[in-house]
């Protein structure tokens, strides 16, 4: 084979490359990041009624809703 044919061979797509949407370990790292981020602006939060402490507010109010159900039943 020549130069020319290998550097066409190489330069045509496979099947492989021609991946739609993100694959599971592309959501995996997603998902990482955004939890980061959350723990990140929790951590920082303070009573000054910022973003932080609306975040930790609801996780509260929804984690306590749980448990009245739970001890309800």
């Amino acid at each position: 084979m020549n130069i020319l044919a290998i550097k066409n061979r190489l330069a045509k797509p496979s099947v492989g490359s021609r991946q739609k949407g993100a694959s599971s370990l592309e959501y995996l790292m997603l998902g990482a990041v955004i939890v980061i981020i959350l723990g990140v602006v929790i951590a920082t939060a303070g009573d000054e009624g910022g973003i932080g402490s609306k975040i930790v507010e609801t996780f509260n109010s929804l984690l306590g809703n749980a448990q009245e159900k739970v001890d309800a039943s």
